[in-house]
């Protein structure tokens, strides 16, 4: 027993009872046993009286307070005071062993599970308040608890809880009509980073619940990712993907743009990188089948930081097998057109792509580049498929202007096809003009495409024009009207001797009137240019030499009163006498010069 003087208080406790005598006589027994008061305040009035007894340094038995704290807070839980439940739970210690927290939802349906580790406590609450606000006490009470208590990854039990918390929070906060957006962004971002994480929840439970909310998918997705359960994940990405085909058309392919799943589906396989490439590329097969070749490429590119991307000769290893497949089942059918009427291949989009993305010329990928699109328009030949315009288009236009691939190692792949101009391009890399201008002139008949090819090459090569001439003349027999007319078009760019005498002896002067008039006619332009250039070149020397003249003149004026520079001098000069003149323009005596 022990008498408090202050407020004359007498109180006595052991482990089950607490004992007051008040002032006035009056006797109160506080049973410390779990069990609900009848009155409300009696836990409070309990814990206010034993802190006041330890104000008065009598001290406290920690058991019998944190016990009244317990039953205080579950008390005030069950009446609907999440928050003051959770600022008395927040004044304990916290017990892994015996967490009264997590007690507290095992016994609502959704919360229990195989792993509860106490049934028999509270057995009873949850009976005692059936109309439990479960979401505003997920949302004022378990979550602020887990995240002041920094409760995550403590164990299963815990984990698993959290999670449950998280999605019935979600859920309660869908319904509502007002939600705070601040509030909700902050709780989504924390739910991301605890799934996406290695936390410990228990799947099964946690798949259950899940499963139960279909708005939950995505959750449920990155519940996977955290647990690296890939391929469950994927193989149920799957089925939604396929339960999404009802909303498009038959034969329609299914974008990202209408359909989260499979969106979400190419985001989760970027985001596996080079440890899983084998399930990466197992499953992208489904995207592949499913969407675009745009859309389906995207799953081998632009790798979210931090992931390791997947090795590039690989995924073109694996997608040129796909798309010989495609090639072959088309072919074997008989069809003259590949699926949806596509122009290009899978392997052909990953290479564009490599290359886009380098800040150095790869010339291995742009000759690998060259060689798929030249397969892929034969191959389109041979279908008498209508995409072969425009992959020749697409092949012509990389060679002409790729500064990295090696024409020698391309040569010999076109030099047995009719992809004349495309070799022509390639010959003209390898700086054989001469063989470039017999294929447009011999092969192709196009003297246009020869034209712009040597107007192409003039500034590199002066003598292009000339080579052409020759070209020209030595077709049997020789094409004399093209080589006139090469003359007549492009004066400035013959040597005219050369050019004459390069012509054969049957040529008329008839042929070359024209030719001549207009050689004649810039040659005298260039004399008149010439001279004009000469005049205004000798006025501007004369100038010059007047300037020059002007700066290398210099003198002095000596009048009566100028006197030597000397300071032991200082007198003035006379008429005839010498004198000099110092860089800095002062004048001193001849003589006074000499002595300095």
């Amino acid at each position: 027993d022990r008498v408090d003087r202050k407020n004359e208080i007498l109180c006595t406790w052991n482990n089950t009872f607490v004992y007051v005598v008040y002032s006035d006589s009056s006797l109160h027994k506080y049973d410390l046993r779990w069990k609900i008061p009848d009155e409300a305040g009696d836990f409070r009035q309990s814990i206010l009286l034993l802190e006041a007894w330890e104000a008065c340094g009598q001290g406290q038995d920690k058991d019998v307070y944190n016990n009244l704290i317990a039953n205080y807070g579950r008390q005030i839980f069950y009446q609907g005071d999440y928050k003051g439940a959770l600022q008395q739970f927040l004044r304990l210690p916290y017990d892994q062993e015996n967490d009264i927290v997590a007690n507290l939802f095992q016994n609502t349906e959704v919360f229990s599970g195989s792993n509860s580790t106490d049934t028999s406590i509270g057995s009873d609450m949850f009976s005692l308040n059936r109309d439990l606000d479960l979401g505003r006490a997920i949302r004022e009470f378990l979550l602020p608890y887990f995240f002041a208590q920094d409760l995550i990854n403590k164990s299963q039990r815990l984990d698993t809880l959290l999670l449950k918390a998280f999605v019935l929070e979600r859920i309660h906060v869908n319904r509502e009509a007002t939600v705070d957006k601040v509030r909700n962004s902050d709780l989504a971002r924390r739910k991301r980073e605890f799934l996406r994480g290695q936390n410990l929840c228990v799947v099964e439970e946690c798949e259950k619940l899940l499963l139960t909310y279909p708005e939950m998918w995505e959750d449920l997705l990155w519940l996977y990712y955290g647990k690296r359960l890939h391929q469950r994940a994927l193989e149920w990405l799957c089925k939604l993907c396929e339960n999404d085909r009802d909303i498009i058309a038959e034969g329609e392919r299914l974008s990202p743009s209408r359909s989260p799943h499979m969106a979400k589906m190419i985001e989760y396989l970027r985001k596996l990188g080079k440890p899983y490439s084998k399930v990466v590329l197992k499953y992208a097969t489904v995207v592949i089948q499913s969407c675009s070749p745009h859309d389906a490429i995207s799953v081998f590119i632009d790798s979210p930081v931090g992931t390791e991307p997947l090795d590039p000769m690989e995924v073109l290893e694996y997608l040129e097998k796909r798309d010989e497949a495609v090639i072959k089942a088309c072919v074997k059918s008989g069809s003259s057109t590949l699926p949806q009427d596509d122009d290009t291949t899978l392997a052909i989009l990953f290479i564009h792509n490599l290359i886009a993305s380098e800040e150095i010329g790869n010339p291995v990928l742009h000759n690998k580049l060259v060689i798929l699109l030249l397969q892929f328009y034969m191959h389109l030949c041979a279908m008498e498929a209508p995409q072969h315009d425009n992959v020749r288009k697409q092949l012509f236009q990389f060679l002409r202007y790729s500064k990295h691939y090696v024409a020698r190692e391309l040569a010999p792949h076109f030099k047995s096809t009719e992809l004349h101009e495309e070799y022509a391009v390639i010959l003209a890399r390898m700086g054989r003009h001469r063989d470039a201008l017999k294929i447009y002139t011999h092969t192709l008949k196009s003297h246009k495409h020869a034209r712009e090819y040597c107007e192409m090459v003039y500034p590199q090569n002066p003598d292009i024009f000339v080579m052409l001439l020759e070209t020209y003349l030595q077709e049997n027999p020789p094409n004399i009207s093209q080589a006139v007319q090469l003359l007549q078009n492009h004066p400035s760019k013959l040597p005219p001797e050369a050019a004459l005498e390069m012509l054969p002896g049957e040529t008329t002067f008839s042929h070359l009137q024209n030719y001549v008039g207009s050689v004649l006619t810039l040659q005298q332009t260039r004399n008149r240019q010439n001279k004009i250039i000469l005049q205004l070149m000798r006025k501007e020397h004369l100038k010059a030499m007047v300037e020059k003249k002007r700066l290398e003149r210099k003198h002095v004026i000596i009048t009566r009163d100028t006197v030597c520079a000397n300071p032991n001098c200082q007198r003035r000069f006379q008429r005839d006498g010498a004198f000099a003149r110092l860089p800095n323009g002062d004048i001193m005596h001849y003589a006074c010069y000499e002595k300095q």
